[in-house]
């Protein structure tokens, strides 16, 4: 579930509302607001600008968010001074017929109220809730909420308003940490349906350099956030600077000098001292890296994971008997391709490729053995049970006379394929007149075959169920592993795997040979975080400016962290980057059963961010 709210509306705003393949489930337009008189006005936002994309967009919930104009607006409707929260009410009952297009209402107030008004409060949300939903049954009644502990709150009291909303946002700052958002969070699902819970995140933010505690637009925050704002193409950062806090003995991190047009930062290490107070100012510091690295993977021409029927379109199946099969106890998300005989891509054909195949057997298997593996015209690398060995065959047939190369391999078998599946992973790669197998991701088979071209397929003698089918370049795979960073004017090229037989043009590499060297396969890089040490940078001194300037190589490669250090202490760097939203969301949708995610200020920010979530 995600949700957003509009505050501006911009040219650029509308074309993306009208052509993006997907919206939020839900959009709040922040149009609406009430004075002290209770009686709501439109505010200067040009709702008619947006009617069209409106009535276009149906595949979103459109609401209306209303908010008091100041404390004042809000004082005299929670207490009902003069007639003000009569007259609001009166007013949201006639909201339904002058904006025919939303369906729903978010309500969004702020104040400084204390605790002796909770009672008040309460009353005022719940009779909006009754009042709307007089007005407009099947209307979505949403509020937002500033997110605070119990123990914190004051207007604002969790219990109160049980029952009298359909979702709840609970809006943070900028720079609240991950363990106050969780405790926050737990707070409300213990009261609240997790699934109608939103994690909403910031309006505007603080940023902390060495001239003071300033706030921040949106877009600023966002950028440290979510990586919208990039310092270099593809590859989002913000950068901090840190020094020792004394009174802890341990290294703080803040928002120091960056620039984000250029991809450079300016860091000024303060001097380290130790427990009695006398500086420690090294003469030249060690340098940590902390990276995030993608695996090198074929360049994919044709990729497919059967999760529908309608894949098969893309196949001839005329010896063939394959359909798509789900878990038939349902406790399984998992799905396969099941069948036997040939499928062959229809897509074209091909001489030089890549070809990929994840299968296991099912758990019905009996006395039915056979060949199961990757076709392209008269050649076959299959892997053969019961015999547990991989084979490369060329001819017309399956069959001993035109068998070319074995290699003997296990092949683990399971009793509940959707629990728990073993997969079998066949690769191969053709180029020219040289075929090479692999198993465990190393080549054990390279034989010369005999000129041959055509479709290519899945073949098998018997049924199986297949997970995954990849066909790829022969000689080509991207590199994610490289990010270049110069600091106080000496540069270091980070995570680059040293490799033979392999050209670079600057974006894939290119191999020289049949198969990749060792070290194209040996390097586990598996997106998890990995530290490389640079050794020692001399030209930093304490107190004085170092330039930093990071330039992206590589673009699915993420700086995460440097920390310049000696002895006594580090200083480090910090990269926030794309994954920082992900990972949040990630932990409070599966781990607190959250219902989604919230964020303010849509058109203040470039919209992409939403294919995040």
């Amino acid at each position: 579930m995600t949700m957003a709210w509009i505050d501006t509306i911009s040219t650029r705003l509308l074309e993306w509302l009208t052509s993006a393949q997907a919206l939020p489930d839900r959009i709040a337009v922040r149009c609406l607001t009430f004075d002290a008189s209770g009686h709501i006005h439109l505010n200067s936002l040009d709702l008619d600008l947006l009617m069209s994309v409106i009535a276009a967009r149906t595949d979103t919930r459109w609401l209306l968010s209303i908010s008091n104009t100041d404390e004042a607006a809000f004082t005299a409707v929670r207490d009902n001074t003069n007639g003000a929260k009569d007259a609001l009410l009166s007013d949201m009952r006639s909201l339904r017929s002058l904006y025919p297009l939303f369906k729903g209402l978010d309500i969004r107030l702020t104040s400084a109220s204390n605790s002796t008004h909770r009672l008040a409060v309460r009353d005022l949300y719940t009779a909006l809730f009754l009042q709307y939903k007089h007005a407009y049954t099947a209307g979505h009644f949403h509020l937002t909420l500033p997110a605070r502990l119990e123990s914190e709150c004051s207007w604002v009291y969790y219990s109160s308003f049980v029952g009298y909303f359909n979702t709840v946002s609970l809006l943070f700052q900028a720079d609240d940490k991950m363990e106050r958002i969780e405790s926050v969070l737990r707070e409300a699902a213990a009261w609240y349906p997790p699934g109608t819970v939103l994690l909403a995140q910031p309006g505007a933010g603080r940023m902390y350099t060495s001239a003071g505690v300033s706030d921040v637009p949106f877009s600023t925050a966002a950028g440290f956030l979510l990586g919208t704002a990039s310092c270099a193409d593809g590859q989002p950062y913000a950068a901090f600077a840190g020094h020792l806090d004394t009174a802890e003995y341990r290294t703080v991190l803040l928002p120091h000098v960056y620039d984000y047009t250029s991809g450079s930062a300016t860091l000024r290490l303060h001097p380290l001292v130790d427990r009695d107070g006398n500086d420690l100012t090294p003469t030249a510091f060690h340098l940590l890296i902390i990276m995030r690295r993608y695996p090198p993977t074929p360049v994919a021409y044709w990729y497919d994971s059967f999760s529908d029927y309608s894949a098969l379109e893309n196949y001839n199946m005329d010896n063939g008997e394959y359909g798509t099969e789900d878990d038939p106890d349902g406790e399984s998300s998992l799905h396969y391709l099941a069948g036997k005989g040939e499928l062959l891509y229809k897509g074209r054909s091909f001489t030089d490729f890549y070809a990929r195949l994840v299968f296991l057997e099912p758990a019905d298997r009996t006395s039915n053995f056979g060949k199961t593996g990757i076709r392209c015209g008269t050649l076959y690398v299959v892997y053969n049970d019961p015999y547990n060995r991989l084979e490369v065959y060329q001819g017309p047939y399956l069959n001993a006379r035109y068998l070319l190369a074995a290699f003997d391999v296990p092949l683990e078998r399971t009793d509940d394929p959707y629990a728990a599946p073993h997969l079998f992973n066949l690769e191969m790669r053709k180029r020219g007149s040289n075929v090479t197998v692999y198993y465990g991701g190393r080549p054990v088979i390279t034989q010369t075959v005999s000129a041959t071209s055509g479709n290519v397929g899945i073949v098998s003698d018997y049924t199986v169920l297949i997970s995954e089918f990849v066909i790829g370049d022969a000689c080509s795979y991207d590199a994610h592993e490289c990010i270049q960073l110069d600091l106080s004017g000496q540069s270091y090229l980070l995570g680059r795997v040293t490799r033979a037989g392999a050209a670079w043009n600057g974006s894939v590499f290119t191999l020289s040979g049949l198969a990749e060297e060792p070290g194209s396969r040996s390097v586990a890089l598996e997106g998890r975080l990995e530290c490389l040490s640079q050794g020692t940078v001399e030209e930093i001194v304490c107190g004085l400016n170092a330039p930093l300037t990071v330039t992206t190589v590589d673009s699915g490669a993420e700086l995460v962290i440097a920390c310049l250090g000696d002895s006594c202490g580090c200083a480090c760097l910090a990269f926030r980057t794309s994954l920082d939203l992900q990972e949040l969301y990630n932990h409070a949708v599966y781990d607190l059963g959250i219902g989604g995610l919230a964020l303010d200020g849509l058109g203040t920010e470039d919209p992409s961010f939403w294919n995040l979530v």
